[in-house]
């Protein structure tokens, strides 16, 4: 097994965090963009948004320490054909983006390697406006206009598989085996369509208008219903009411198995609202700079928790970055060996002090270097670190081994050369892939000793310890954690 295998230590899985303790940006829109419209993660984490008949990759992060950047960084965008304009979009496992485009009367597809764009029309006065895939292979697609559901075949054949009735209109569409649940914007309706049986029931839920549809945390049909946010259960509709002042309009499921809403305060001279509610109902106000217009798309990207959104009447985009909700409750010392020349780390005040006493063996020492991490877990906003120590009668290392990465931890157990010591070391902060503004980047050197069966490693946050130890020969593995202040 190579060092990358047995000996690596990676990056982490963060949660989103209460909503009540985040870091919240609201930035002006890119590309000269006006009117932003529906934000879409990618399968790999990417943030995309359609714009002005762009659709655009950016980056978001809050910024590395002691280098605050802008809230969102353009890294990729494909260009439209003249008077096509994406709104929504929908990623398929080809690299191609499929987009609607709702006031052409058009659905797209546009491949992110090649750049190139095809679209197929549909009737006018359609107005496609949402747009999820199927687990039968097709898309399907909420005519807002024509209040229809279309099907659409992966070589772009549109055929109209549901509705809603004349006059009325779909709005918020999502697919779950052989369903397609869609929403009467009208009428307060959620309707699921079977794609096996082709058959389509109805339910009536309580709301203003139904704006939004998705798939919950818990695997539900959630929608953003203005004053009421709801579900759909096996024993009926379960509704519940965001804090007053506020009209939630978007809604999408977070990887801690929350929901984050948006919308705005309802009045006539609208200012923007958000918030994180539990599947039982429980809603916690987020405290957002003061914003007019109204927040109309959210998404939350799985990797890591961090919610973003849109603007479109204010021409913004921004994000919430979930904070670290709990103050630090550890130091992680250093201690450096002079007989083996090997560093190991710990969040343990006591066993820090018994191995100042002598319990490890001679030649440990104090470096004088740490760093803040937590104990107490579970934390909602960091994931814990697993411990290892090898076993030298089956090839491992007279080393310790620590890695954030849940896989990798489950992997390693598998590996004779190492012994799980504890799967909650402490607890810290992914780097995705750079550290937010108010953490410090922790950077890892490998002494290259895989061969001798000598393999350690040495963590810091300090940048000139780090490239000292690269001077020394040691590989210079970069930045695998973030720790907070």
């Amino acid at each position: 097994m190579n060092h990358l295998s047995r000996f690596f230590c990676g990056g982490l899985l963060l949660l989103a965090a209460a909503a009540q303790a985040t870091t919240v940006s609201i930035g002006n829109s890119l590309l000269g963009c006006t009117v932003p419209d529906k934000v879409a993660i990618s399968p790999t984490g990417v943030v995309w948004t359609p714009c002005n008949g762009v659709i655009t990759a950016l980056y978001y992060y809050p910024g590395d320490y002691g280098a605050a950047l802008p809230p969102a960084i353009a890294v990729d965008k494909i260009d439209l054909p003249t008077f096509t304009a994406a709104t929504a979009l929908a990623f398929d496992n080809n690299d191609n983006i499929w987009f609607t485009d709702y006031f052409g009367d058009r659905i797209g597809r546009a491949n992110t390697k090649t750049k190139s764009v095809s679209t197929f029309s549909v009737p006018t006065g359609t107005r496609p406006d949402g747009i999820a895939f199927g687990d039968d292979g097709n898309m399907y697609v909420a005519g807002y206009g024509s209040g229809t559901v279309m099907k659409v075949t992966p070589a772009g054949v549109i055929t109209s598989v549901a509705g809603v009735g004349a006059g009325h209109h779909v709005r918020g569409i999502l697919t779950s085996g052989i369903s397609i649940a869609f929403g009467d914007y009208d009428a307060c309706r959620i309707l699921e369509y079977s794609t096996l049986f082709q058959i389509t029931t109805s339910t009536l839920v309580p709301c203003d208008k139904l704006y939004d549809l998705i798939k919950g945390p818990d695997g539900l049909a959630w929608y953003a219903g203005g004053s009421k946010i709801g579900k759909l259960t096996v024993n009926g509709v379960v509704s519940y009411t965001p804090p007053a002042g506020t009209h939630a309009v978007a809604i999408a499921a977070a990887p801690d198995g929350t929901l984050w809403y948006a919308g705005d305060n309802g009045a006539a001279s609208p200012q923007a609202r958000m918030g994180q509610m539990t599947t039982s109902g429980v809603a916690t106000e987020l405290t957002l700079p003061a914003q007019a217009g109204t927040i109309g798309y959210v998404a939350v990207r799985p990797v890591d928790g961090t919610v973003f959104f849109t603007v479109p009447t204010a021409n913004k985009q921004g994000y919430v970055w979930p904070a670290a909700s709990t103050a630090p409750d550890a130091v992680v010392t250093e201690f450096h060996n002079s007989l083996l020349d090997h560093y190991f780390i710990t969040a343990s005040a006591a066993e820090a002090t018994a191995i100042d006493n002598g319990s490890a063996g001679p030649g440990w020492s104090r470096t004088g270097q740490t760093f803040k991490a937590w104990t107490n877990g579970p934390l909602p906003n960091a994931s814990p670190v697993c411990r290892f120590y090898g076993n030298q009668a089956a090839g491992g290392p007279n080393s310790h081994f620590f890695t954030v990465v849940a896989a990798e931890c489950a992997t390693v157990q598998t590996d004779p050369g190492w012994t799980l010591e504890t799967t909650t070391a402490y607890w810290i902060v992914q780097p995705t892939p750079q550290c937010p503004a108010f953490t410090l980047p922790v950077y890892r050197d490998y002494n290259n000793r895989f061969a001798q069966h000598d393999s350690n490693h040495r963590f810091t946050t300090d940048l000139a310890t780090f490239n000292a130890m690269g001077a020394q020969g040691w590989t210079k593995e970069g930045v695998v954690m973030c720790a907070p202040h």
